[in-house]
C-alpha cells in the first residue's frame, strides 16, 4: 500500500500568539477541491439555464401576445369582410332593380360570385383536415373573389351610369315645359283658316297669346342655331336641341340670345311681340323632329 500524504494547514493570528494547525490528507484535500470546482460549474450552468429560461419565457409571452393580436385582427377582418358582402348584395339588388326599371339586360361578365362568407377556418375543421387549405390561403382566396366581384360591380354600374347619363341628356334636350305664359288653343296645330286671308292652310306650331314683352324661356337644352328675321314669322329663333329635335320661336319683339349660345331648360331667350305676319301679340312656337313639325302640345308636361 502506498503511503498516505498529509498536509498541515497552519492558522496564525495577527499577533502570532495563537497558532492553530489542521492536518488533512491529500485525498481529502483533492476531494474538497473537486467539490468546490463542481459546485462552481453547477452554479454557472444553473445561472446560464435560468437566463435562457427567462429569455424563452419572454419570447413565449411575446408570441402569445402577438398571436392574440393577430387573432383579433383576423376576427375584425372577417367582420369587415362579411359587412362588405352584405353591401355587395345590396348593390346587386339595387343594380338589378335599376336595370329592370330602365329595361337594360344584366351586365354579362362571364363570372358569377360564389360561396364566400362565414367563418374563414374553424379550428376543429382545421385539425381534422390536417394539411388542407390554410387560413392565409382561404383569406387570400376570399379577398380575390371580393376583388373580382368589385370589378364586375364597378363595370356594371358604369354601364348603367352611362346609359342613364345618356337618357338624362336626352330628356334635358326634349322640350317639356311651356315656353311662356299665356292663352293657347290645344287644337291650334294643323290645318286651319288663315286669320288674314281666310284660306285653309297648314299651321305648323302653337300660338300662345299674351302681351308684348312677356318673357319666353327655352323649353329644353340646346344650341341657338338661328336668330333673325324669317319670312312672315318676323323676329325668329331656332334652337337645335340635339337628337334631331329643334324648337322655333316667332313674332318676337326682342331676341336675347346670339347664334352659337348654349341654353338650358328655363333660360330666358326672348320677349313676346307682334313682328312679322301677325294680327296681335303672341308667340308662334314650333317643335320639329328631323325637320318634321309635330304638335308642341304633345311635349308639354307642365
Amino acid at each position: 500500500m502506498s503511503q498516505q500524504n498529509y498536509y498541515t494547514i497552519m492558522i496564525v493570528t495577527d499577533k502570532a500568539r495563537n497558532l492553530s494547525k489542521i492536518k488533512v490528507s491529500s485525498s481529502f484535500l483533492n476531494t474538497f477541491i473537486f467539490l468546490v470546482i463542481t459546485l462552481f460549474i453547477l452554479s454557472i450552468v444553473l445561472i446560464v439555464s435560468y437566463a435562457k429560461m427567462h429569455v424563452e419565457t419572454q419570447r413565449l409571452a411575446y408570441f402569445e401576445e402577438e398571436t392574440r393580436i393577430q387573432k383579433k385582427q383576423i376576427e375584425e377582418f372577417e367582420e369587415t369582410f362579411n359587412t362588405l358582402l352584405v353591401r355587395f348584395g345590396e348593390l346587386n339588388a339595387m343594380n338589378k332593380k335599376l336595370r329592370d326599371i330602365v329595361e337594360i339586360e344584366k351586365y354579362d361578365s362571364g363570372y358569377e360570385m360564389f360561396g364566400i362568407g362565414g367563418p374563414f377556418v374553424d379550428e376543429d375543421e382545421s385539425k381534422s383536415k390536417g394539411d388542407d387549405v390554410s387560413l392565409v390561403e382561404k383569406t387570400n382566396e376570399d379577398i380575390l373573389r371580393l376583388k373580382k366581384e368589385s370589378e364586375i360591380q364597378g363595370k356594371s354600374l358604369q354601364e348603367l351610369y352611362s346609359f342613364l347619363e345618356g337618357q338624362q341628356n336626352r330628356l334635358a334636350c326634349t322640350p317639356s315645359i311651356m315656353p311662356t305664359r299665356g292663352i293657347y288653343n290645344v287644337r291650334g296645330f294643323g290645318f286651319r283658316k288663315d286669320p288674314i286671308t281666310g284660306k285653309l292652310r297648314m299651321h305648323n306650331g302653337l300660338d300662345i297669346i299674351n302681351k308684348t314683352g312677356t318673357p319666353i324661356f327655352s323649353p329644353a337644352a340646346g344650341v341657338v342655331l338661328f336668330t333673325g328675321i324669317r319670312g312672315g314669322y318676323g323676329k325668329y329663333i331656332i334652337v337645335d336641341n340635339g337628337y334631331g329635335i329643334s324648337t322655333g320661336f316667332g313674332h318676337l319683339s326682342s331676341i336675347l340670345v346670339d347664334e352659337g349660345d348654349r341654353v338650358k331648360r328655363g333660360d330666358k331667350i326672348a320677349l313676346m311681340g307682334n313682328t312679322g305676319r301677325s294680327v296681335g301679340s303672341h308667340l308662334h312656337y314650333e317643335v320639329r323632329i328631323n325637320n318634321v313639325p309635330l304638335n308642341p302640345v304633345l311635349f308639354i308636361l307642365k
